[in-house]
Protein backbone atom coordinates (compact mmCIF):
# COMPACT_ATOMS: atom_id res chain seq x y z
CA UNK A 1 0.00 0.00 0.00
CA UNK A 2 1.58 3.38 -1.29
CA UNK A 3 0.52 5.27 2.08
CA UNK A 4 2.04 8.12 1.22
CA UNK A 5 0.29 8.68 -2.04
CA UNK A 6 -3.12 7.81 -0.14
CA UNK A 7 -2.52 10.53 2.16
CA UNK A 8 -1.81 13.24 -0.39
CA UNK A 9 -4.56 12.35 -2.19
CA UNK A 10 -6.99 12.87 0.57
CA UNK A 11 -5.58 16.01 0.64
CA UNK A 12 -5.85 17.25 -2.44
CA UNK A 13 -9.60 15.69 -2.69
CA UNK A 14 -10.07 17.86 0.23
CA UNK A 15 -10.38 21.40 -0.81
CA UNK A 16 -11.78 22.64 2.12
CA UNK A 17 -10.06 22.13 5.70
CA UNK A 18 -11.83 21.24 8.96
CA UNK A 19 -10.74 23.80 10.11
CA UNK A 20 -12.74 25.93 7.96
CA UNK A 21 -16.06 23.86 8.51
CA UNK A 22 -15.88 24.39 12.07
CA UNK A 23 -15.64 27.91 11.62
CA UNK A 24 -18.64 28.20 9.34
CA UNK A 25 -20.34 25.73 12.12
CA UNK A 26 -23.14 27.72 14.40
CA UNK A 27 -22.76 25.45 17.16
CA UNK A 28 -18.81 25.94 17.54
CA UNK A 29 -17.82 26.48 21.34
CA UNK A 30 -15.50 29.47 22.56
CA UNK A 31 -12.91 26.30 22.82
CA UNK A 32 -13.33 25.15 19.15
CA UNK A 33 -13.12 28.52 18.28
CA UNK A 34 -9.72 29.14 19.37
CA UNK A 35 -8.71 25.93 18.47
CA UNK A 36 -9.84 26.81 15.18
CA UNK A 37 -9.10 30.01 14.58
CA UNK A 38 -5.22 29.32 16.10
CA UNK A 39 -5.17 26.73 12.96
CA UNK A 40 -6.22 29.12 10.81
CA UNK A 41 -3.70 31.88 11.61
CA UNK A 42 -1.09 29.36 10.65
CA UNK A 43 -2.71 28.45 7.98
CA UNK A 44 -2.32 31.84 6.96
CA UNK A 45 0.97 32.00 7.65
CA UNK A 46 2.42 29.30 5.64
CA UNK A 47 0.19 30.23 2.07
CA UNK A 48 1.73 33.53 3.00
CA UNK A 49 5.78 31.62 3.27
CA UNK A 50 4.55 29.41 0.03
CA UNK A 51 3.61 32.62 -2.11
CA UNK A 52 6.78 34.55 -1.35
CA UNK A 53 9.32 31.50 -1.43
CA UNK A 54 11.73 32.07 -4.71
CA UNK A 55 11.01 28.18 -6.16
CA UNK A 56 13.39 26.65 -8.61
CA UNK A 57 10.64 25.38 -10.40
CA UNK A 58 6.59 24.50 -10.19
CA UNK A 59 7.72 20.49 -9.12
CA UNK A 60 9.40 21.88 -5.78
CA UNK A 61 6.54 24.62 -5.06
CA UNK A 62 3.83 21.87 -5.82
CA UNK A 63 5.44 19.02 -3.54
CA UNK A 64 6.29 21.79 -1.00
CA UNK A 65 2.44 22.84 -0.93
CA UNK A 66 1.36 19.33 -0.56
CA UNK A 67 3.71 18.65 2.23
CA UNK A 68 2.09 21.67 3.83
CA UNK A 69 -1.45 20.37 3.10
CA UNK A 70 -0.61 16.92 4.94
CA UNK A 71 0.97 18.41 8.04
CA UNK A 72 -2.36 20.18 8.83
CA UNK A 73 -3.90 16.95 8.59
CA UNK A 74 -1.86 16.06 11.45
CA UNK A 75 -3.47 16.16 14.88
CA UNK A 76 -0.42 16.72 16.76
CA UNK A 77 0.41 19.74 14.97
CA UNK A 78 -2.71 21.25 14.90
CA UNK A 79 -2.20 21.17 19.00
CA UNK A 80 1.11 23.19 18.44
CA UNK A 81 -1.18 25.87 16.73
CA UNK A 82 -2.83 26.01 19.57
CA UNK A 83 0.05 26.07 22.23
CA UNK A 84 2.85 27.42 20.90
CA UNK A 85 2.00 29.04 17.53
CA UNK A 86 5.49 30.79 16.58
CA UNK A 87 7.22 26.57 16.95
CA UNK A 88 4.12 25.68 14.22
CA UNK A 89 5.15 28.73 12.43
CA UNK A 90 8.87 27.70 12.67
CA UNK A 91 7.88 24.25 11.72
CA UNK A 92 6.31 25.45 8.45
CA UNK A 93 9.12 26.85 7.26
CA UNK A 94 10.85 24.10 7.88
CA UNK A 95 8.91 21.97 6.24
CA UNK A 96 9.00 23.96 2.84
CA UNK A 97 12.44 24.12 3.42
CA UNK A 98 13.06 20.36 3.86
CA UNK A 99 10.41 20.42 0.20
CA UNK A 100 12.96 22.17 -1.32
CA UNK A 101 16.49 20.61 0.05
CA UNK A 102 14.68 16.59 -0.95
CA UNK A 103 13.99 17.95 -4.66
CA UNK A 104 17.43 19.44 -4.74
CA UNK A 105 19.26 16.23 -6.21
CA UNK A 106 22.53 17.81 -6.26
CA UNK A 107 22.27 18.23 -1.99
CA UNK A 108 22.60 14.86 -0.98
CA UNK A 109 23.40 14.34 2.49
CA UNK A 110 25.53 10.95 3.35
CA UNK A 111 24.32 8.69 6.47
CA UNK A 112 27.77 8.04 7.52
CA UNK A 113 28.22 12.17 8.10
CA UNK A 114 29.95 11.35 11.50
CA UNK A 115 32.17 8.04 11.66
CA UNK A 116 31.35 4.47 10.87
CA UNK A 117 30.72 3.60 14.50
CA UNK A 118 27.66 2.57 16.65
CA UNK A 119 26.42 4.87 18.80
CA UNK A 120 24.41 4.22 21.78
CA UNK A 121 23.12 5.37 25.26
CA UNK A 122 25.39 4.37 28.43
CA UNK A 123 22.85 3.24 30.37
CA UNK A 124 20.13 0.31 30.36
CA UNK A 125 17.30 1.28 29.22
CA UNK A 126 14.91 -0.98 31.05
CA UNK A 127 11.52 -2.76 28.55
CA UNK A 128 8.17 -1.70 30.35
CA UNK A 129 4.99 -2.84 28.94
CA UNK A 130 2.50 0.40 29.00
CA UNK A 131 -0.22 -0.48 31.72
CA UNK A 132 -3.19 1.13 29.62
CA UNK A 133 -3.65 1.09 25.81
CA UNK A 134 -3.10 4.86 25.42
CA UNK A 135 -0.15 4.59 28.06
CA UNK A 136 2.50 4.34 25.37
CA UNK A 137 3.60 8.05 25.68
CA UNK A 138 3.87 7.57 29.86
CA UNK A 139 5.89 4.48 29.47
CA UNK A 140 8.26 5.59 26.61
CA UNK A 141 9.24 9.03 28.98
CA UNK A 142 9.93 6.92 31.95
CA UNK A 143 11.85 4.71 30.21
CA UNK A 144 13.78 7.76 28.24
CA UNK A 145 14.25 9.10 32.01
CA UNK A 146 15.86 6.01 33.23
CA UNK A 147 18.01 5.59 30.57
CA UNK A 148 19.32 9.25 30.92
CA UNK A 149 20.15 8.30 34.80
CA UNK A 150 17.21 10.79 35.84
CA UNK A 151 15.28 8.34 37.63
CA UNK A 152 16.36 5.36 39.07
CA UNK A 153 15.41 1.80 37.42
CA UNK A 154 13.69 0.16 40.62
CA UNK A 155 10.43 -1.84 40.62
CA UNK A 156 8.58 1.34 41.73
CA UNK A 157 9.04 2.61 38.55
CA UNK A 158 7.79 0.04 36.60
CA UNK A 159 4.30 -0.19 38.79
CA UNK A 160 1.44 1.02 36.74
CA UNK A 161 0.99 3.94 39.63
CA UNK A 162 4.16 5.21 38.13
CA UNK A 163 2.66 4.89 34.83
CA UNK A 164 -0.41 6.97 36.12
CA UNK A 165 1.93 9.00 37.74
CA UNK A 166 3.27 10.47 34.12
CA UNK A 167 -0.06 10.12 32.46
CA UNK A 168 -1.21 12.92 35.20
CA UNK A 169 2.10 15.13 34.80
CA UNK A 170 2.00 14.29 30.66
CA UNK A 171 -2.05 15.28 30.44
CA UNK A 172 -2.63 11.82 29.06
CA UNK A 173 -5.89 11.00 28.18
CA UNK A 174 -7.57 7.76 26.85
CA UNK A 175 -9.77 9.75 24.00
CA UNK A 176 -6.42 11.70 22.44
CA UNK A 177 -3.52 9.62 24.28
CA UNK A 178 -0.20 12.04 24.77
CA UNK A 179 0.66 15.28 22.85
CA UNK A 180 4.46 15.55 21.63
CA UNK A 181 4.98 18.71 22.62
CA UNK A 182 4.22 17.90 26.36
CA UNK A 183 6.62 14.91 26.39
CA UNK A 184 8.98 17.56 24.92
CA UNK A 185 8.54 19.99 27.35
CA UNK A 186 8.53 17.59 30.19
CA UNK A 187 11.58 16.30 29.42
CA UNK A 188 13.05 19.41 28.77
CA UNK A 189 12.06 20.46 32.62
CA UNK A 190 12.99 17.03 34.00
CA UNK A 191 16.27 16.06 32.36
CA UNK A 192 19.96 16.79 34.22
CA UNK A 193 21.91 18.36 31.34
CA UNK A 194 25.36 16.18 31.25
CA UNK A 195 27.20 19.46 30.51
CA UNK A 196 26.63 22.51 31.22
CA UNK A 197 26.76 23.68 27.34
CA UNK A 198 24.22 20.84 26.10
CA UNK A 199 20.98 21.66 24.21
CA UNK A 200 17.50 20.65 25.86
CA UNK A 201 15.18 18.42 24.74
CA UNK A 202 13.11 20.07 21.95
CA UNK A 203 10.84 18.09 19.33
CA UNK A 204 10.87 17.88 15.10
CA UNK A 205 8.02 17.18 12.18
CA UNK A 206 10.05 14.55 10.22
CA UNK A 207 7.42 14.97 7.31
CA UNK A 208 8.44 13.14 4.23
CA UNK A 209 11.59 11.14 4.88
CA UNK A 210 11.20 8.04 2.71
CA UNK A 211 10.26 7.93 -0.89
CA UNK A 212 7.56 5.42 -1.71
CA UNK A 213 8.25 5.35 -5.18
CA UNK A 214 12.10 4.04 -5.09
CA UNK A 215 11.69 2.44 -1.70
CA UNK A 216 14.26 4.37 -0.70
CA UNK A 217 15.66 7.06 2.23
CA UNK A 218 15.77 10.95 1.10
CA UNK A 219 17.82 13.28 1.98
CA UNK A 220 15.75 14.58 4.96
CA UNK A 221 15.73 10.84 6.48
CA UNK A 222 19.19 10.94 6.59
CA UNK A 223 19.16 14.01 8.46
CA UNK A 224 16.88 12.39 10.98
CA UNK A 225 19.21 9.51 11.38
CA UNK A 226 21.69 11.96 12.21
CA UNK A 227 20.00 13.69 14.71
CA UNK A 228 19.23 10.36 16.60
CA UNK A 229 23.02 9.73 16.63
CA UNK A 230 23.79 13.12 18.12
CA UNK A 231 21.25 12.63 20.57
CA UNK A 232 22.87 9.40 21.47
CA UNK A 233 26.17 10.43 20.92
CA UNK A 234 25.34 13.02 23.83
CA UNK A 235 23.90 10.57 25.60
CA UNK A 236 20.23 11.48 25.89
CA UNK A 237 17.32 8.77 24.69
CA UNK A 238 15.26 10.03 21.94
CA UNK A 239 11.99 9.32 21.85
CA UNK A 240 9.93 8.45 18.60
CA UNK A 241 6.56 9.54 17.82
CA UNK A 242 5.26 6.90 15.10
CA UNK A 243 2.10 7.43 12.59
CA UNK A 244 3.23 4.35 10.58
CA UNK A 245 4.54 2.03 12.56
CA UNK A 246 2.44 -0.54 10.96
CA UNK A 247 5.26 -0.64 8.20
CA UNK A 248 7.98 -1.78 10.99
CA UNK A 249 8.92 -5.31 10.11
CA UNK A 250 8.04 -6.80 13.54
CA UNK A 251 4.55 -5.32 13.37
CA UNK A 252 3.32 -7.39 10.32
CA UNK A 253 1.19 -4.69 9.11
CA UNK A 254 -1.01 -4.73 12.24
CA UNK A 255 -2.07 -1.02 13.03
CA UNK A 256 -4.24 0.33 15.81
CA UNK A 257 -5.16 3.41 13.91
CA UNK A 258 -3.62 5.61 16.33
CA UNK A 259 -0.06 7.46 16.96
CA UNK A 260 2.81 4.95 18.99
CA UNK A 261 5.78 6.04 21.01
CA UNK A 262 8.84 3.98 21.75
CA UNK A 263 12.42 5.00 22.10
CA UNK A 264 15.83 4.37 20.73
CA UNK A 265 18.78 3.21 22.06
CA UNK A 266 21.21 2.57 19.56
CA UNK A 267 22.26 3.24 16.09
CA UNK A 268 24.92 1.25 14.29
CA UNK A 269 26.08 2.79 10.94
CA UNK A 270 28.86 -0.32 10.43
CA UNK A 271 25.45 -2.40 9.90
CA UNK A 272 22.61 0.48 8.88
CA UNK A 273 20.19 -0.66 11.56
CA UNK A 274 18.13 1.02 14.67
CA UNK A 275 17.66 -0.27 17.72
CA UNK A 276 14.30 0.39 19.57
CA UNK A 277 12.58 -0.69 22.51
CA UNK A 278 8.88 -0.50 22.45
CA UNK A 279 6.38 -0.56 25.69
CA UNK A 280 3.22 -1.89 23.66
CA UNK A 281 1.31 -3.54 25.95
CA UNK A 282 1.08 -7.21 23.51
CA UNK A 283 3.76 -9.27 23.88
CA UNK A 284 3.72 -9.10 19.89
CA UNK A 285 5.25 -5.96 19.68
CA UNK A 286 6.76 -5.09 23.38
CA UNK A 287 10.67 -5.37 23.57
CA UNK A 288 13.96 -4.58 22.02
CA UNK A 289 13.78 -4.79 18.49
CA UNK A 290 16.50 -4.70 15.57
CA UNK A 291 15.83 -2.60 12.55
CA UNK A 292 17.23 -1.88 9.30
CA UNK A 293 17.61 1.98 7.95
CA UNK A 294 15.17 1.56 5.24
CA UNK A 295 12.35 -0.58 7.41
CA UNK A 296 13.20 2.37 10.48
CA UNK A 297 12.88 5.48 8.14
CA UNK A 298 9.80 3.88 6.65
CA UNK A 299 7.90 2.83 9.71
CA UNK A 300 8.83 6.89 10.83
CA UNK A 301 7.45 8.84 7.84
CA UNK A 302 5.49 11.89 8.77
CA UNK A 303 6.50 11.25 12.50
CA UNK A 304 8.41 13.18 15.43
CA UNK A 305 11.37 13.32 16.77
CA UNK A 306 11.84 14.35 20.89
CA UNK A 307 15.88 14.43 21.11
CA UNK A 308 18.68 17.09 22.05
Amino acid sequence: MKKLYLKKLLCIISSVSILSVNLLSNSISAAEFEYSNSIETVYQYSQSVLSNTDFDSQEVYGKAAIEIEILFQDEQFNYICLSDEDNAKHIIEEVIAQAINDCNLNNSISPLSYYQGVYYINNSVPVFKQSESYYCGPAATIMAQIGNGDIQDTPTNYSKDAQDDMSDALETTASEGTYVYKISNYMRDNTEKKNSNDDTYGYRYLGDIYNDNSNSINNSGYDFINRIKGSLQSNYVPILYSIWYSAFDYYNGYDSGSGHYLVVTQVDEIHHTVTVVDPHYSNSYNGIHVLTYDNFVCGMDYGYLIYV
